[in-house]
This record gives C-alpha cells, sequence and structure tokens, in this order.
C-alpha cells in the first residue's frame, strides 16, 4: 500500500516527465539558417503549403500568414546548434503570451474539473507507441481543496459509459475504493492509492496538473524558475480553430530541454550543456481558457521526453467549477456490489476420473530393513578354497 506522500512525490514526479502531445509549424520547426558566402546569393527561404494539414485536420485559420501543420518535423540535425537553448529569431509573441497566461490562471484558479480525457500517439518509424502513451477516453472528476503545488486532489476516475464495465477508481483525499464493474466487487483502502490503480492516473488532466503545480512553485519562489529546468524560447499564436464545439486560440511554442547524456552534468566528468527541443501546439477554448487539444513532439525524433513518438491529449466536455455530482468521492460500496477483500475463488466444480493406487499419506506396512541412519551391514565374505 502506498502512502499519501509517496503517492503524491511518485504521481508528480510523473506527470511532470510526461508530455503530452505536438505538431510545430515550419516557421518553428525549420532550422536557423545556414551563413551564406562572400558573393553568392541567399537561398530561397522554405515553407510549408499554407492550409494543408499532414495530421488529417484542418488548418487553424486566423488574420495572420499562419502556415499549416506539416506532417512530422522538420529534421537537419547538421545545421541545427544543440548547444544553445535560445537560437537567433527565438521570438516569444506577445499575444501567445497572454493566452498561456490566462490558461495557466484558470489552471490554478479552477477547483472543480469535470470532463473527458483520452490520449493518443503514434510513432514516425510505425512500431509501437510506449506503455501509457496511449489511455481510452475515461471521464476524469477532480476536486482541489488546497492552494498548493503538492496536495492530491480528490478525485474520481470512471469508464465513458459505466454500463459497459471497467474499473472506477475514487480517492476522497485520504482513502480510495476501486470498482471492478465487471465482477462487481469493491475494494477499499484505507489510506492512500492501491498500487493496482495507479495506471488510473494516466488519465489525469496532465497538462492542468503539471501548470497548475509549477505555478504554484513559482509563485512561492517569487516568480523565479528553477534554473536548468524546460524553458519556453518561442512562441506564436497560428489562428483559430473549433474544437470539441468550442471556439479555440491555436498556440505552438518551442520548448528548450537540456539532454542529460553521455555523462553530462557528472561531477566526475562535466560536458558542455546541450538542448533538445519539443514543439508543443494547443488549442485553447476562449470560454474558459482552458485547453482541449495538446499535441507534442520532439524536433529530432528520438531525442526529449517523448523519443519518437508525436502525442495528442484530448480534453472534452470541460466543466470548470460547476456542480459537484452526488456521491462523487463516496468510498461507501454501492448496492448490487460484493467486498472484494472476502471474495474466494470458486471451488472446481469436476473431480478427477481416477485416484491413485495408494495413497501417498499411507506409510508402508513393512518396515525397511536398514535404519535411514546406520550404513547397511556389510555382506560376509565368501568362504576360501
Amino acid at each position: 500500500m502506498l502512502t499519501r506522500p509517496t503517492l503524491r512525490s511518485g504521481l508528480f514526479l510523473t506527470l511532470a516527465a510526461c508530455a503530452v502531445a505536438s505538431v510545430a509549424p515550419a516557421a518553428l520547426l525549420a532550422p536557423p539558417a545556414e551563413k551564406t558566402p562572400a558573393g553568392q546569393p541567399a537561398p530561397p527561404a522554405q515553407s510549408a503549403p499554407k492550409g494543408s494539414s499532414g495530421s488529417g485536420q484542418t488548418a487553424p485559420t486566423g488574420t495572420g500568414d499562419a502556415p499549416g501543420l506539416p506532417e512530422g518535423p522538420v529534421i537537419a540535425p547538421q545545421a541545427i546548434d544543440m548547444s544553445v537553448a535560445k537560437r537567433p529569431g527565438d521570438v516569444i509573441d506577445p499575444a501567445a503570451q497572454a493566452i498561456l497566461n490566462r490558461a495557466e490562471k484558470a489552471a490554478m484558479e479552477t477547483e472543480l474539473f469535470d470532463m473527458v480525457t483520452e490520449y493518443q500517439a503514434k510513432t514516425f518509424d510505425g512500431e509501437a507507441p510506449a506503455p501509457g502513451a496511449v489511455v481510452s477516453p475515461m471521464r476524469v472528476l477532480v476536486q482541489y481543496t488546497k492552494r498548493d503545488a503538492f496536495s492530491m486532489p480528490r478525485m474520481r476516475i470512471e469508464p465513458v459509459d459505466p454500463a459497459a464495465g471497467g474499473t472506477v477508481i475514487i480517492f476522497d483525499g485520504d482513502g480510495s475504493a476501486v470498482l471492478d464493474l465487471d465482477k462487481k466487487l469493491w475494494v477499499p483502502t484505507r489510506v492512500g492509492f492501491p498500487p493496482e490503480a495507479q495506471v488510473g492516473l494516466l488519465s489525469l488532466p496532465r497538462w492542468i496538473v503539471e501548470k497548475r503545480s509549477k505555478g504554484f512553485i513559482k509563485a512561492r519562489n517569487g516568480g523565479q524558475v528553477r534554473p536548468g529546468g524546460n524553458e519556453m524560447v518561442a512562441a506564436r499564436v497560428l489562428g483559430t480553430e473549433v474544437v470539441d464545439g468550442e471556439e479555440c486560440d491555436v498556440v505552438v511554442s518551442a520548448i528548450a530541454m537540456r539532454l542529460f547524456e553521455d555523462g553530462e552534468e557528472s561531477q566526475i566528468n562535466p560536458g558542455p550543456p546541450r538542448f533538445s527541443r519539443m514543439f508543443e501546439t494547443v488549442a485553447f477554448a476562449r470560454k474558459d481558457g482552458l485547453p482541449r487539444r495538446i499535441q507534442v513532439v520532439s524536433e529530432i525524433p528520438g531525442r526529449g521526453p517523448n523519443g519518437n513518438e508525436e502525442r495528442t491529449a484530448l480534453y472534452s466536455k470541460v466543466k470548470a467549477n460547476g456542480a459537484l455530482p452526488p456521491v462523487a468521492f463516496g468510498l461507501a460500496m454501492p448496492e448490487g456490489f460484493s467486498d472484494g477483500r472476502t471474495a474466494q475463488p470458486a471451488a472446481p466444480t469436476t473431480s478427477p476420473t481416477t485416484s491413485p493406487t495408494t495413497s501417498p499419506t499411507t506409510p508402508p506396512t513393512t518396515p525397511p530393513t536398514t535404519s535411514p541412519v546406520a550404513p547397511a551391514t556389510p555382506p560376509a565374505a565368501a568362504p576360501k578354497k
């Protein structure tokens, strides 16, 4: 059984390490232009076709000349300077920053979230996505009772259609209960989360949980962020798009991440810092400022938290600070369920067709001729002739 402190630290470390989705526009993905030798004309700039979207979705539209989303990252590793986090030409558009600020404020100020979450992933080499990258749609109800970075919220995670079966996970801030809808079993835990239920935490709205936690840490530190952490180095507004019936502002940002590999930052052999990038494209609903779709992809597949994957998180049917459903976080055993802690496996319905000829527990009727502990008497020698 995990105690609450263990669950808190494990959950937030896991969520902080989990990136949730993105396809990046060509202007942010393009590597820095190489210097043109003197006396030669500069090569023409390359850009993605306007209005195209390799993901099969309609490209965002707006008043600006926003390019469509390409099929994958534009890669030219030999032209990418990985020794710096911020590159020439990196600009954070004030309009994009304002939308991001509003979203982070909404994540910190909203106390009750009710939504359906889904996580999708695809790899660039056709291999199966990493475990936990794909999570089926689940209804998630989260209520924060404390305004800090680390306190666990109350939560209820259940299938979108409970009548179809599945598992329900409930945490009331102290203890938890797991409902097996197929077997009608109820398994409570007095304190914390049972380990087998932690897979359900993958359905939490990770972007919101992470931004809320980091926002409170930043506020506690006087607006400062931890040195060496992920840093947004560029951002701009792509346009508007309707997602889950909501008009959204679509913002793409480039996030620089310090690489920790090949002994870098080792006390024995510290090397020069190197940075990779991931691109996060988020559709923020104008109604409440919260995201409805988050897409993330690494600039160079294989580098960064997503590895060789493009990941997408979808938040739908979002209700912020709405009415709390009755008994949402109740741990009592529902009517029609049995206590899973006392459930016993059913006895076998058939018996062996044949029985052994002798019982293995019946001792032999004739005692052994030799003692099991004393050596046997050697045979008498044959008479000499």
